[in-house]
C-alpha cells in the first residue's frame, strides 16, 4: 500500500510544510500509516464494489470531511482482467 500525490502541486505544498515543521530535508517521503487507518482502506476498497483483493489493480481514495474530522472515501477503482 503506498499513497502519491494527485498533482505537483500538492506534492510541493506537502514538502514545504514538513521542511518547516523539521520532519524531513530531503526529497524523498514515506509516509507510515496506523494498522487501523490501513484495515479502514482495506474495507473501503473491498466494500466499493464487492471484489477480491488480488482481483484489484489499483484504488484510488480521496479525503473527504466527515463531521468534524475527515475520512476517506473510494474515488476510482481499476481492476484485473
Amino acid at each position: 500500500m503506498y499513497f502519491a500525490w494527485s498533482n505537483a502541486a500538492r506534492r510541493e505544498l506537502d514538502i514545504r510544510l514538513l521542511r518547516k515543521a523539521g520532519v524531513v530535508s530531503g526529497p524523498f517521503i514515506i509516509q507510515f500509516l496506523p494498522d487501523a487507518v490501513q484495515e479502514r482502506l482495506v474495507r473501503l476498497e473491498h466494500d466499493y464494489k464487492g471484489r477480491a483483493p488480488e482481483e484489484i489493480r489499483r484504488t484510488r481514495f480521496r479525503v473527504i470531511r466527515s463531521g468534524g474530522g475527515f475520512d476517506f472515501e473510494v474515488a476510482q477503482q481499476e481492476f484485473l482482467k
